[in-house]
């Protein structure tokens, strides 16, 4: 997945799929030829914005610094520099190690300073009334791990829960997909019986609840979308972004899915998964997203068939048909790396 956000800001926001128009890549920043990973700028520069090939008089490599020397890498520097300038060999009298900065004890990396400061520098031994954990800091509202802005705009102030309580951070929605739930629901009331284990999305009340079964595939947290233990039965809603598309699919070899894999490898991994409850004697169906998604639009029309046309049953493919399926997807994968360089 790609994160991106608008130049003006410092944080990613947005995935790949919810950008905005003017967005740009803040995780991955490219040169401004776009070819490669900056790595040069001006001394003053606090991050890279040129490649080797574009870099200009008197740029320097910002990515991997060195030493006045040009031997090794800083990590000596004053104790008000906020970049290390010089090796161990060639650091002048008064400097410290900035890099792996220690309590004034000299025995433990620092932790603990005063609110103001911007760098610690006492240990948890040697720390003195009216310190905070600045490595650490504690939402003063719970006191649980602050990772989150508070209303001025602070990081690092509050918990997720109350910085949403006060504007700064949007909480992310439920990680179980609501098409999945819906259509669950329409498979339910067309076979006349309820998966015991599955989660369900109450519209009035607007909440989750229920749960799914981890256990079935001995040694793995695999929790099936749902699961009936009276017909030893699961069903998984494959959904494209984290499955890919089957390969008579158009889209099977040029569509891109989460972590940036192709479809033929996510294909392959979700059927070698199925295949492991396949093996604990379990009846394994599917259903995919995007034939879902069809049949919601005839559904509309009033044309579309009984849903269960698209409930596919798994079962237990050749080793031939397994080869070929991991050689689909390293082919996929390497063509993708290329087109990638």
């Amino acid at each position: 997945m790609l994160w991106v956000s608008r130049p003006v800001t410092m944080r990613p926001s947005c995935c790949a799929k919810c950008k905005l128009e003017g967005m740009v890549d803040i995780k991955h920043p490219r040169c401004n030829c776009g070819r490669a990973q900056p790595a040069f700028g001006m001394p003053e520069d606090a991050r890279a914005s040129c490649c080797a090939k574009c870099k200009l008089e008197g740029m320097v490599d910002i990515k991997n610094p060195r030493c006045n020397c040009g031997r090794a890498q800083p990590a000596f520097g004053m104790p008000e520099d906020a970049r290390a300038s010089c090796c161990a060999e060639c650091k002048l009298d008064g400097m410290v190690d900035i890099r792996s900065r220690r309590c004034n004890c000299g025995r433990a990396r620092p932790c603990f300073g005063m609110p103001e400061d911007a760098w610690p520098s006492c240990c948890a031994k040697c720390k003195v009334e009216g310190m905070v954990d600045i490595l650490h800091p504690k939402c003063f509202v719970c006191g649980t791990r602050a990772s989150y802005p508070d209303a001025a705009g602070k990081p690092r102030q509050l918990c997720a829960a109350h910085s949403s309580a006060v504007g700064a951070h949007v909480l992310s929605s439920p990680s179980w997909s609501r098409a999945a739930s819906d259509c669950f629901d329409l498979l339910e009331e067309a076979q006349g019986f309820d998966y015991r284990f599955r989660r369900r999305f109450d519209e009035e009340a607007g909440a989750w609840s229920g749960e799914e079964f981890a256990g079935l595939v001995p040694d793995r947290a695999f929790r099936p979308d749902a699961h009936d233990p009276q017909r030893r039965e699961i069903v998984e809603f494959l959904g494209n972004y984290y499955h890919g598309f089957p390969p008579k699919h158009p889209q099977h070899l040029s569509f891109t899915c989460v972590g940036g894999k192709t479809s033929p490898e996510l294909h392959c991994e979700t059927f070698e998964r199925l295949d492991l409850f396949l093996e604990q004697g379990l009846r394994v169906f599917y259903v995919w997203e995007h034939e879902f998604t069809e049949w919601q639009k005839l559904a509309a029309t009033g044309e579309a068939p009984p849903i269960s046309r698209i409930l596919r049953r798994h079962t237990q493919r050749s080793s031939k048909a397994r080869r070929t399926a991991k050689k689909s997807a390293k082919t996929a994968a390497a063509a993708a790396k290329r087109h990638a360089s």
